[in-house]
């Protein structure tokens, strides 16, 4: 079974920035699996792994770097 993809759920204070940040995140994950699965030989199921692993990490971090930014302006 395939790891769901998890969304930005980024504090409405970041709303203006959350489209902008899908966008680089999608091109931040598009050229590094890319790159692993040329560099590291990858199959297609190990990078499409690596994909949706590198863009939840990414998400988790984002997520939990909006809430401390609306924490600590509130």
């Amino acid at each position: 079974m395939h790891e769901q993809l998890k969304a930005l759920s980024l504090p409405p204070e970041l709303d203006d920035v959350t489209g902008i940040l899908e966008i680089d995140m999608t091109a931040i994950v598009q050229v590094m699996s890319s790159h692993a699965q040329q560099q590291f030989l990858l199959s297609r199921g190990q990078a499409d792994k690596f994909r949706r692993q590198l863009w939840n990490r990414l998400a988790d971090v984002l997520n939990d770097a909006g809430g401390k930014f609306a924490a600590e302006n509130n």
